[in-house]
């Protein structure tokens, strides 16, 4: 085998940095040229060109030549970085520019080696034939691919393959084929070896280049009808380096999926060098589907359908996780999941986890394709973990398809689902499926806990206007779990059978005032359906604040009935609401709740009006509605205690001096209904505080500061010395 070495031009790193620019050179050329010359990077291209020639008998002696320059004098042959800009530019699927760097090369008296006429042949060939240069470009492959045999080197079949799928589209093949025989490129013999994960085969037959012609077909079939650039410039790369690594991703992917019939005729097909046809045409929707583009992947697997090539399980997998990505495309990707269910393929949990990710409870149309799940009778085995043990996925839409699957979940799970499908404004599919799940768990012996007993009947309670109607079906809904085993009267569960009225009106009410667009409150809100401790922490203050304010027998009459039935009055479960706004600092939606509750008819007691006038006092924006409500409360024969009046004075004092004199206005207004500060509680209630508000309070209730300080004192020596 003749060497190029002896021909080929070297330079230091410091010489090729000197060479004169070419007019063939791209635009970006001088940038990506110095990305190459870096040290790090020349050591790289070095050992690929190396590897690369020895890997595939390109040139051995080169290859031999190129090691022992580059590690004895660290001297470079001035191809390889040039190479490596061409390898660049054709990676990119920039074809022309590749071709200026090699014309470059030549006109500049560098020699390419075997690895490089390889490069540049398969670039050329590789070009669309969309191009207008694409007719030259396969001259031009051609003309180097003849030029490598007379240097007596010996081109990979790849290459071979490469240029003459191209010719066979309307050009010579057969011409060509016998021009390369003469110049002694030989087919080898059919005991070939093929690696498992190499993009050139070692050793070819002819039979074997006919197959790999009718494989480029497909893959050009299958991606041709695209107008999309993204996707152009994917597939014009997958061409250049071929789908072989792609292609594995389907053996490894029915292996991990216990496919292993499927999975090991893949290997002997892939063996021989010939990728299935099933796997082309997967590689093309991975693509479409890595890309993002739904409806691309879709119009691929069509292709395939009509090329009558059958879907495994793995392109089954691809195509629906694709298809549920894109909003758009989820109803067709429950569509190819009961296809998938129809030819007796059993889904993995990736898909199932893809068709059921993001349904919601009251989705009628995922709870009809639940059912149509259901109705296929395909026997689907338990899934386990490494242990045996039954697993319970987090995803609640797959549990949910699951139970409908028939697959066992353990009691939490069953809790979970329960919750979801009845958590808030469920419509009445929801609530049905919710108490069907809520009697499977009784029936298969587990113990429902007691915040997903009071959720169903909460939903059960606001699924309808119509209170007559929910009443009826709350009744005969606690009959069935009754019949079912569960003991109502157990002590975690709260006594709604027996005062079935009243906890309607509860949840109806609930539902009613804690409506609201602040995602905030909404999360406060959906946790108190599940843990009553803090509804209870709020009427325990209320509880509190009534008995220390004198209002004992009101308290007592209000809680009494909330420690049997766990009912709690409307007007405990309203102010409790306004409370949880003030808590988090949200006094406008305060008011608005106090407003909803006015609304309902619901009168405010002496602790309502305590919570909501300090709130009120606190935002300069209510702090009107804080004095009309203080006046309000005085009317219906409600002495505020010194806290409540005190945060309304607080308030005037904050507005300075003007504040102050409408401060002693509006105290006379409220002397004029009986009222009489407390010097002794305010002082009290202002204890450890100090500066201008605590003064203004004092100067307004008692006509005196409160303590002295240095602003006040001040002021006086100013008066005194005018």
């Amino acid at each position: 085998m003749a060497s190029s070495s002896k021909t080929a031009s070297n330079l230091s790193l410091s010489d090729l940095e000197q060479l004169d620019d070419m007019k063939y050179a791209p635009k970006d050329y001088d940038q990506i040229l110095q990305n190459m010359l870096t040290q790090e990077s020349m050591c790289a291209q070095t050992i690929k060109m190396i590897v690369e020639s020895t890997r595939y008998g390109l040139n051995l002696d080169v290859a031999a030549e190129i090691g022992s320059q580059a590690g004895n004098s660290g001297i470079v042959p001035k191809v390889v970085p040039l190479t490596a800009v061409m390898d660049y530019y054709a990676s990119a699927g920039r074809t022309s520019d590749a071709f200026k760097v090699f014309l470059k090369m030549l006109a500049n008296g560098i020699t390419p080696n075997a690895y490089t006429y390889t490069l540049i042949i398969k670039a050329l060939a590789s070009c669309s034939p969309r191009d207008p240069n694409f007719p030259h470009f396969v001259k031009f492959a051609k003309m180097y691919f003849v030029e490598m045999l007379d240097k007596g080197l010996q081109p990979t079949p790849g290459t071979y393959i490469a240029l003459s799928e191209k010719l066979d589209e309307g050009r010579d093949r057969k011409e060509f084929g016998e021009l390369i025989k003469a110049k002694r490129f030989v087919l080898p013999p059919d005991d070939f070896h093929t690696a498992e994960r190499d993009q050139e085969i070692p050793f070819i037959t002819e039979g074997l280049v006919e197959a790999a012609f009718r494989q480029r077909k497909v893959f050009e079939d299958a991606t041709k009808d695209t107008n999309d650039k993204e996707m152009q410039q994917t597939f014009e790369k997958m061409r250049t380096n071929w789908i072989v690594e792609e292609a594995w991703r389907m053996y490894h992917g029915l292996l991990k999926d216990s496919q292993v019939d499927q999975a090991n005729e893949f290997y002997k097909q892939n063996k021989r060098g010939i990728i299935p046809d099933v796997a082309i045409h997967t590689v093309v929707i991975e693509a479409y589907a890595n890309a993002g583009k739904a409806k691309g992947a879709l119009k691929a697997y069509k292709h395939m359908l009509a090329n009558g090539v059958d879907p495994n399980l793995y392109t089954y997998s691809v195509l629906i996780k694709a298809l549920t990505a894109d909003p758009d495309f989820v109803l067709t990707a429950r569509k190819y999941f009961l296809e998938m269910l129809d030819k007796g393929i059993i889904p993995n949990s990736d898909i199932y986890e893809a068709v059921s990710k993001g349904a919601k409870a009251e989705d009628r149309e995922y709870m009809e394709f639940a059912e149509a799940v259901l109705a296929k009778g395909i026997k689907v085995l338990k899934e386990k973990d490494v242990s045996g043990k039954e697993r319970d996925p987090e995803d609640l839409g797959t549990i949910l398809l699951m139970l409908e699957c028939g697959i066992p979940c353990k009691a939490e799970s069953y809790n979970m689902i329960i919750r979801m499908l009845a958590f808030h404004n469920p419509c009445s599919s929801a609530v049905q499926y919710a108490k069907k799940y809520f009697l499977q768990m009784l029936e298969k012996g587990m113990q429902p806990d007691s915040g997903t007993y009071t959720l169903v009947m909460e939903a059960i309670a606001c699924q309808s206007d119509s209170k007559a109607k929910v009443i009826e079906e709350a009744r005969e809904f606690m009959k069935q779990i009754k019949d079912k085993g569960l003991l109502l009267d157990n002590p975690s569960y709260f006594e709604f059978h027996d005062h079935l009225e009243d906890a309607v009106d509860t949840f109806r009410m609930f539902e009613y005032a804690t409506r609201t667009d602040d995602e905030e409150m909404k999360e406060i809100f959906l946790k108190w359906r599940t843990d009553r401790e803090a509804v209870m922490k709020f009427g325990f203050d209320m509880l509190r604040g009534l008995v220390d304010d004198g209002y004992g027998d009101e308290a007592f009459e209000l809680f009494e009935p909330v420690f049997e039935t766990g009912i709690y009055p409307p007007i405990v479960m309203h102010t409790a609401i306004i409370q949880a706004y003030v808590a988090a600092g949200k006094m406008k939606g305060a008011f608005e709740a106090y407003l909803r509750m006015l609304a309902a008819k619901i009168t405010p007691n002496f602790y309502t009006y305590s919570v909501l006038i300090k709130a009120l006092s606190a935002d300069p924006n209510l702090f009107k509605s804080a004095k009309v409500n203080l006046l309000d409360m005085m009317k219906k024969k409600m002495h505020p205690n010194a806290g409540t009046y005190t945060a309304v004075f607080e308030g005037f004092a904050r507005q300075g001096d003007k504040g102050v004199e409408e401060g002693r206005e509006f105290l006379n207004e409220m002397k004029g209904n009986g009222f009489e500060p407390n010097e002794r509680a305010v002082r009290e209630v202002l204890r450890g505080r100090k500066g201008e508000v605590v003064e203004g309070v004092m100067e307004i209730l008692f006509d005196k500061s409160h303590l002295p300080c240095v602003s006040a004192l001040t002021n006086r020596f100013q008066n005194i010395m005018q």
